[in-house]
C-alpha cells in the first residue's frame, strides 16, 4: 500500500504559504495558443520519435477510475524505469487514501498499454516525485544530466501525455526571467489538463523546465536546472554522498 505524510492536497503550490519551491523559483512564459497538430506536425521526425518515447502519462486510479493525471520525463532506464514528474502526484495520493481502498499508478508511454508503477521518491518541498516502472521497453531517456545555463528567449514547446495516449505540445513564448509572484491573480485560472510534469523544451529538444501547470495565459513552470540541482541533492542526501 502506498504510505505517505498526510495533508498538503493537490492544490497548486502557490496556495501554501510556507511553500520553499515558491521562493522565487517559478517562471511563466505566454501561451501562443497555436493548434496542437499544427505545432506538432512542425517537429522534426527525430524530435517526434523521443517525445514519444521518452514522456509518460502518469495516471492515478481507484480501481478503474481516474482520479488524477500528470506526464513524467523518464530520466533512467535499467530494468526498471524512472520517470520524474510533479510532487502534485503526492499530493492527490495523499487526498485520496483515506478515502479509496484500490489506489494505483499506471503509466502510458506506447499510447497503448498500461504499465504499474509505484512511488518511488519525493520531496514535497522541492515539488518533485519519482515513478518507477518496470519491464518498460523502447525508451528513450531524455537529456537527464544537463540543463540551459540560461533560459532562452522566444518560443519553447510545452510537452505532455494525455490519458488516451496522445503526445500534446503547445508552444510558448518566453521573454527574459519572468518570476512568478505569489499574489498573481492569473494562479487562481489554472487549467486542468495533465500537462503538469511533463517537459518544457527549447525546439532543438534541450530542457527548459517542467511543467508545472497552464493558467488561461500562461505556463508556469521550475526551470530545469532548478529542478535537476533538487533532484540530484536529493539523491546525494539520500545515499549519504553528502551530509
Amino acid at each position: 500500500m502506498w504510505k505517505a505524510k498526510r495533508g498538503g492536497g493537490d492544490l497548486p503550490r502557490s496556495f501554501h504559504k510556507n511553500s520553499r519551491a515558491f521562493k522565487n523559483e517559478w517562471i511563466s512564459g505566454d501561451l501562443l495558443r497555436n493548434s496542437k497538430q499544427d505545432v506538432w506536425t512542425g517537429l522534426s521526425d527525430g524530435l517526434k520519435s523521443y517525445l514519444s518515447k521518452s514522456v509518460a502519462s502518469i495516471i492515478l486510479f481507484n480501481g478503474d477510475k481516474i482520479l488524477f493525471s500528470c506526464s513524467g520525463i523518464a530520466i533512467e532506464h535499467q530494468f526498471f524505469t524512472k520517470f520524474l514528474t510533479t510532487a502534485t502526484l503526492v499530493r492527490a495520493l495523499n487526498a485520496t487514501t483515506k478515502h479509496h481502498d484500490d489506489l494505483k499508478i499506471q503509466v502510458r508511454l506506447d499510447g497503448t498499454r498500461l504499465y504499474d508503477g509505484y512511488m518511488a521518491e519525493y520531496d514535497l518541498d522541492n515539488d518533485f516525485s519519482v515513478v518507477e516502472v518496470y519491464s518498460v521497453r523502447d525508451v528513450q531517456v531524455g537529456p537527464f544530466q544537463s540543463a540551459l545555463e540560461s533560459l532562452p528567449h522566444g518560443e519553447v514547446l510545452a510537452v505532455g501525455h494525455d490519458t488516451s495516449g496522445e503526445i500534446m505540445v503547445e508552444t510558448v513564448e518566453l521573454n527574459g526571467d519572468s518570476k512568478v509572484s505569489e499574489d498573481d491573480r492569473d494562479l487562481h485560472c489554472k487549467i486542468s489538463k495533465p500537462w503538469e510534469g511533463g517537459p518544457l523544451l527549447s525546439v532543438d529538444g534541450d530542457m527548459v523546465g517542467m511543467n508545472l501547470f497552464f493558467t488561461n495565459r500562461r505556463a508556469i513552470f521550475l526551470p530545469w536546472g532548478t529542478t535537476l540541482n533538487h533532484y540530484l541533492t536529493f539523491v546525494q542526501k539520500k545515499t549519504g554522498l553528502v551530509q
